[in-house]
């Protein structure tokens, strides 16, 4: 049974509010399924309206199937994000290792620096305590 959109209207409450809209899906059948939505939904298009309400209708009548199509969904965008969080981590590591091998790099060039330094100081002082 395919159902597509035939009409929509707001839903008045007894108060004169406007509590709902409602849309109504057919078939070729002549059989008519209302369907309440908020009432914030009548500005959207029938199209949208449509979708909107084959959802509800679904997640009624499937509940479980729903359900696990949404829990579906869910486990791939958590793999997604998990992938590119591992990619981040790669390149963030990467970085890491790169920086630390510099600042090794850098500390053995300034080790180097102070033995000679304190090197050619204590041939200076070596060669004024002689004199």
């Amino acid at each position: 049974m395919k159902l597509s959109f035939n009409s929509k209207s707001q839903e008045i409450g007894l108060d004169g509010s406007i509590v709902g809209t409602r849309v109504i899906l057919s078939n070729n059948d002549g059989g008519f399924l209302p369907v309440m939505l908020p009432a914030e939904k009548i500005e959207l298009s029938n199209t949208e309206l449509e979708q909107l309400a084959l959802e509800v209708v679904y997640q009624e009548n499937f509940r479980d199937k729903y359900e696990n199509e949404k829990f579906s969904e869910i486990d791939e965008r958590i793999a997604e994000y998990k992938k590119a969080f591992e990619d981040y981590l790669k390149g963030f590591k990467a970085e890491f290792d790169e920086t630390e091998k510099m600042l090794q790099l850098t500390a053995a060039m300034l080790n180097d620096v102070v033995d000679k330094v304190y090197t050619d100081e204590e041939s200076a002082d070596e060669t004024n305590t002689q004199n």
